[in-house]
Protein backbone atom coordinates (compact mmCIF):
# COMPACT_ATOMS: atom_id res chain seq x y z
CA UNK A 1 0.00 0.00 0.00
CA UNK A 2 1.19 3.54 -0.77
CA UNK A 3 1.55 5.64 2.38
CA UNK A 4 -0.04 8.74 0.82
CA UNK A 5 -3.17 6.72 0.01
CA UNK A 6 -3.44 5.01 3.40
CA UNK A 7 -5.21 5.72 6.66
CA UNK A 8 -1.78 5.50 8.29
CA UNK A 9 -0.59 8.52 6.30
CA UNK A 10 -3.53 10.52 7.62
CA UNK A 11 -2.89 9.26 11.14
CA UNK A 12 0.75 10.33 10.94
CA UNK A 13 -0.32 13.84 10.03
CA UNK A 14 -2.85 13.87 12.87
CA UNK A 15 -0.18 12.71 15.30
CA UNK A 16 2.31 15.30 14.02
CA UNK A 17 -0.28 18.07 14.44
CA UNK A 18 -1.34 16.82 17.87
CA UNK A 19 2.20 16.58 19.24
CA UNK A 20 3.11 19.99 17.83
CA UNK A 21 0.05 21.52 19.47
CA UNK A 22 0.76 19.74 22.76
CA UNK A 23 4.25 21.23 22.89
CA UNK A 24 2.85 24.74 22.46
CA UNK A 25 0.03 24.11 24.93
CA UNK A 26 2.47 22.92 27.60
CA UNK A 27 4.75 25.90 27.11
CA UNK A 28 1.77 28.17 27.71
CA UNK A 29 0.84 26.10 30.77
CA UNK A 30 4.41 26.47 32.03
CA UNK A 31 4.06 30.25 31.78
CA UNK A 32 0.83 30.07 33.79
CA UNK A 33 2.52 27.97 36.48
CA UNK A 34 5.47 30.34 36.64
CA UNK A 35 3.09 33.27 37.09
CA UNK A 36 1.59 31.44 40.09
CA UNK A 37 5.09 31.02 41.60
CA UNK A 38 5.07 27.29 40.90
CA UNK A 39 8.34 26.75 39.04
CA UNK A 40 8.29 23.06 40.01
CA UNK A 41 5.17 22.56 37.88
CA UNK A 42 6.42 24.95 35.19
CA UNK A 43 9.50 22.76 34.79
CA UNK A 44 7.32 19.65 34.41
CA UNK A 45 5.35 21.33 31.64
CA UNK A 46 8.53 22.61 29.97
CA UNK A 47 10.23 19.23 30.17
CA UNK A 48 7.18 17.47 28.74
CA UNK A 49 6.89 20.07 25.96
CA UNK A 50 10.40 19.16 24.87
CA UNK A 51 9.47 15.50 24.66
CA UNK A 52 6.36 16.33 22.63
CA UNK A 53 8.60 18.19 20.17
CA UNK A 54 10.73 15.05 19.89
CA UNK A 55 7.59 12.99 19.19
CA UNK A 56 6.49 15.43 16.49
CA UNK A 57 9.91 15.02 14.86
CA UNK A 58 9.47 11.23 14.84
CA UNK A 59 6.12 11.54 13.07
CA UNK A 60 7.45 14.17 10.67
CA UNK A 61 10.27 11.84 9.68
CA UNK A 62 7.74 9.07 9.03
CA UNK A 63 5.79 11.50 6.85
CA UNK A 64 8.74 11.73 4.48
CA UNK A 65 7.34 8.61 2.86
CA UNK A 66 4.43 10.68 1.57
CA UNK A 67 5.16 12.25 -1.81
CA UNK A 68 2.84 15.24 -1.54
CA UNK A 69 3.16 18.95 -0.89
CA UNK A 70 0.34 18.88 1.64
CA UNK A 71 -1.98 16.45 3.38
CA UNK A 72 -5.44 17.54 4.49
CA UNK A 73 -6.81 16.17 7.76
CA UNK A 74 -9.77 17.02 9.95
CA UNK A 75 -9.78 16.36 13.69
CA UNK A 76 -10.80 17.67 17.10
CA UNK A 77 -7.96 18.89 19.29
CA UNK A 78 -8.07 19.81 23.00
CA UNK A 79 -8.22 23.50 23.88
CA UNK A 80 -7.10 23.96 27.48
CA UNK A 81 -8.24 27.50 28.20
CA UNK A 82 -7.41 29.66 31.19
CA UNK A 83 -4.52 29.87 33.60
CA UNK A 84 -5.75 27.66 36.45
CA UNK A 85 -2.75 25.39 37.01
CA UNK A 86 -4.68 22.49 38.54
CA UNK A 87 -7.17 22.55 35.65
CA UNK A 88 -4.29 22.62 33.16
CA UNK A 89 -2.73 19.58 34.85
CA UNK A 90 -6.02 17.69 34.73
CA UNK A 91 -6.53 18.59 31.07
CA UNK A 92 -2.99 17.45 30.23
CA UNK A 93 -3.49 14.17 32.09
CA UNK A 94 -6.68 13.43 30.15
CA UNK A 95 -5.12 14.28 26.80
CA UNK A 96 -2.06 12.10 27.47
CA UNK A 97 -4.26 9.23 28.68
CA UNK A 98 -6.36 9.42 25.52
CA UNK A 99 -3.21 9.23 23.40
CA UNK A 100 -1.78 6.34 25.43
CA UNK A 101 -4.91 4.22 25.70
CA UNK A 102 -7.05 5.11 22.69
CA UNK A 103 -5.49 7.15 19.90
CA UNK A 104 -2.01 5.74 19.38
CA UNK A 105 -2.92 2.08 19.99
CA UNK A 106 -5.61 2.43 17.30
CA UNK A 107 -3.13 4.11 14.95
CA UNK A 108 -0.62 1.32 15.60
CA UNK A 109 -3.21 -1.38 14.85
CA UNK A 110 -4.18 0.32 11.59
CA UNK A 111 -0.55 0.71 10.54
CA UNK A 112 0.07 -3.01 11.09
CA UNK A 113 -3.05 -3.88 9.09
CA UNK A 114 -1.79 -1.72 6.23
CA UNK A 115 1.70 -3.22 6.33
CA UNK A 116 3.60 -0.30 7.92
CA UNK A 117 5.23 -2.20 10.79
CA UNK A 118 7.91 0.40 11.61
CA UNK A 119 5.35 3.18 11.80
CA UNK A 120 3.21 0.94 14.01
CA UNK A 121 6.18 0.47 16.33
CA UNK A 122 6.59 4.27 16.59
CA UNK A 123 2.94 4.74 17.53
CA UNK A 124 3.15 1.97 20.15
CA UNK A 125 6.39 3.21 21.69
CA UNK A 126 5.21 6.82 21.95
CA UNK A 127 1.93 5.64 23.47
CA UNK A 128 3.92 4.21 26.39
CA UNK A 129 5.74 7.52 26.86
CA UNK A 130 2.44 9.38 26.89
CA UNK A 131 1.28 7.01 29.63
CA UNK A 132 4.17 8.24 31.79
CA UNK A 133 3.26 11.84 31.01
CA UNK A 134 -0.34 11.20 32.07
CA UNK A 135 0.71 9.59 35.34
CA UNK A 136 2.97 12.52 36.20
CA UNK A 137 0.36 15.19 35.40
CA UNK A 138 -2.34 13.28 37.30
CA UNK A 139 -0.12 12.89 40.36
CA UNK A 140 0.61 16.62 40.48
CA UNK A 141 -3.06 17.53 39.99
CA UNK A 142 -4.07 15.22 42.84
CA UNK A 143 -1.41 16.67 45.15
CA UNK A 144 -2.67 20.18 44.41
CA UNK A 145 -6.27 19.11 45.04
CA UNK A 146 -5.29 17.70 48.44
CA UNK A 147 -3.15 20.69 49.35
CA UNK A 148 -0.09 18.46 49.50
CA UNK A 149 2.09 19.88 46.76
CA UNK A 150 4.60 21.04 49.39
CA UNK A 151 3.53 18.98 52.41
CA UNK A 152 3.12 15.30 53.22
CA UNK A 153 1.34 13.27 55.93
CA UNK A 154 4.72 11.73 56.70
CA UNK A 155 8.35 12.74 56.32
CA UNK A 156 9.58 12.49 52.75
CA UNK A 157 12.41 13.77 50.56
CA UNK A 158 12.04 17.12 48.77
CA UNK A 159 14.29 18.05 45.87
CA UNK A 160 15.24 21.64 45.02
CA UNK A 161 15.07 21.90 41.24
CA UNK A 162 17.49 24.82 41.22
CA UNK A 163 20.51 23.39 43.03
CA UNK A 164 19.63 19.73 43.64
CA UNK A 165 19.56 19.95 47.45
CA UNK A 166 17.62 17.06 49.00
CA UNK A 167 15.63 17.99 52.12
CA UNK A 168 13.92 15.45 54.39
CA UNK A 169 10.83 16.46 56.33
CA UNK A 170 7.03 16.63 56.44
CA UNK A 171 7.03 19.76 54.26
CA UNK A 172 9.32 21.47 51.82
CA UNK A 173 11.21 24.35 53.45
CA UNK A 174 10.01 27.89 52.84
CA UNK A 175 13.26 28.50 51.01
CA UNK A 176 16.14 26.26 50.01
CA UNK A 177 18.81 26.25 52.76
CA UNK A 178 21.51 25.92 50.11
CA UNK A 179 20.62 28.29 47.27
CA UNK A 180 17.84 30.35 48.87
CA UNK A 181 15.26 29.74 46.14
CA UNK A 182 11.63 29.77 47.36
CA UNK A 183 9.50 26.76 48.22
CA UNK A 184 7.99 26.66 44.74
CA UNK A 185 11.25 25.17 43.44
CA UNK A 186 10.82 22.05 45.56
CA UNK A 187 9.29 18.85 44.29
CA UNK A 188 8.87 15.46 45.91
CA UNK A 189 11.97 13.42 45.18
CA UNK A 190 9.82 10.54 43.97
CA UNK A 191 8.86 12.79 41.06
CA UNK A 192 12.48 13.55 40.18
CA UNK A 193 12.36 10.94 37.41
CA UNK A 194 10.79 13.74 35.39
CA UNK A 195 14.06 15.62 35.15
CA UNK A 196 17.63 14.95 34.02
CA UNK A 197 20.09 15.68 36.84
CA UNK A 198 23.84 15.68 36.97
CA UNK A 199 26.11 15.63 39.98
CA UNK A 200 25.48 14.68 43.58
CA UNK A 201 22.66 15.97 45.73
CA UNK A 202 23.22 17.18 49.32
CA UNK A 203 20.89 16.20 52.11
CA UNK A 204 19.81 18.09 55.19
CA UNK A 205 17.05 16.94 57.51
CA UNK A 206 14.22 19.13 58.76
Amino acid sequence: MILSESATGTNLMLAFAGESQAGTRYRLAAAAAKAETLPCIAKVFQYTAGQELAHSAVFRNRLKGIKADSLSVCADFPAADGDDVQALLNSAAKFETDEAELIYPAFADKARQEGFSQIADSFAAIAEIERIHARRFKMLAELMAKGQLFSSPEDTDWLCLNCGHLYHGAAAPGSCPVCGHPQGFFIRADLSFAFPFEGKMSRRGG
